[in-house]
């Protein structure tokens, strides 16, 4: 499938983890007498998962379309992830490095609260089913875990 590259925008996360890198002569003449060879990842709204640089390199020599593989995540958390995990083979400064281990940090930490949240949330369901109901008869409650 192609896009028209104007069509595209950078996902805002790329451009905090790994700023704006030069795109290199080589690889500007490689995109310019090939094309882009592996399509980008984009979400259906055409925000960039992964292809920054070449969607960069492509508005660059003057393409106007570009391939790419439409992609959904589950939440947004997944989908910051997938911006970190299609950048793993991808040289990489000490600063960048640092950045993604930041950034999975917080993923990791803010998919804990939600746990929490959802276990709080199953725990006090639990509890209303063993607790009086209209009726007024009295239900023993569970005791709570050690």
């Amino acid at each position: 499938m192609q896009r028209r590259v104007s069509e595209l925008r950078a996902h805002p996360l790329n451009e905090r983890l790994y700023g704006s890198e030069s795109l290199g002569e080589v690889f500007l003449h490689s995109v310019k007498e090939k094309g882009i060879l592996v399509p980008l990842a984009i979400k259906q709204d055409g925000t960039i998962i992964s292809g920054h640089r070449r969607w960069r390199a492509a508005m660059a020599v003057g393409l106007q379309t570009v391939p790419v593989e439409v992609v959904s995540y589950d939440n947004e958390l997944d989908e910051r992830e997938a911006v970190i995990e299609f950048n793993r083979q991808r040289e990489k400064t000490f600063s960048q490095k640092m950045a993604e281990a930041e950034e999975l940090e917080a993923v990791e930490r803010e998919r804990a609260r939600r746990r929490q949240i959802e276990l709080a949330g199953k725990r006090n369901s639990d509890l209303e089913e063993m607790l009086p109901q209209g009726d007024g008869t009295p239900r023993r409650a569970p005791s709570p875990p050690h």
